[in-house]
């Protein structure tokens, strides 16, 4: 059963980042992607596209999550899945990190899953713009769904604690 959860990054953007790329969680680093930005960089190039749309204040990212059940997909299936759901999603006008961790700690959120991860800017690279939160999240649930659906039959839980799925 897929699972997808979207959180908001107020504080933290550089230490997510670095722990989202953390090359014991990735395959020494096979398994991550970066959409507009390097992933080394991510924070900065996050930090300097805000500041040219004057956005420095509140969000720094949004974190979107998805979780697979083990032997549901393997690790690449499920990295070529978040990105998919990234390009669809953003349509290409964000920067983003996805990172698809092989070796997930106790204290993921879904426990013993397939899990990636990739925290997005919350203002278009092109054209500079903020991303509201009413209008990216039902969008971001119903495109993971028919992603699912289409790519593997999959159920799907959006925003599921890990006691419901």
């Amino acid at each position: 059963m897929a699972v997808t959860q979207i959180n908001s990054i107020e504080t933290t953007l550089k230490i997510a980042l670095d722990y989202i790329c953390n090359r014991d969680k990735t395959d020494e680093q096979l398994l991550i992607y970066g959409h507009n930005c390097t992933p080394e960089m991510a924070a900065q190039e996050f930090e300097f596209t805000k500041k040219n749309a004057n956005s420095t204040g509140g969000r720094l990212a949004y974190h979107m999550i998805q979780s697979f059940a083990p032997g549901e997909v393997d690790y690449d299936t499920a990295h070529e899945l978040g990105k998919r759901w990234a390009d669809e999603h953003l349509k290409g006008k964000y920067e983003y990190v996805l990172a698809t961790h092989v070796d997930l700690p106790k204290t993921t959120f879904i426990k013993n899953k397939i899990n990636s991860t990739f925290p997005c800017n919350d203002v278009v690279i092109f054209a500079p713009c903020i991303v509201r939160g009413a209008i990216f999240l039902p969008q971001s649930k119903i495109l993971f769904k028919k992603i699912c659906q289409l790519s593997y039959n999959s159920v799907f839980l959006f925003g599921a604690t890990a006691a419901e799925a």
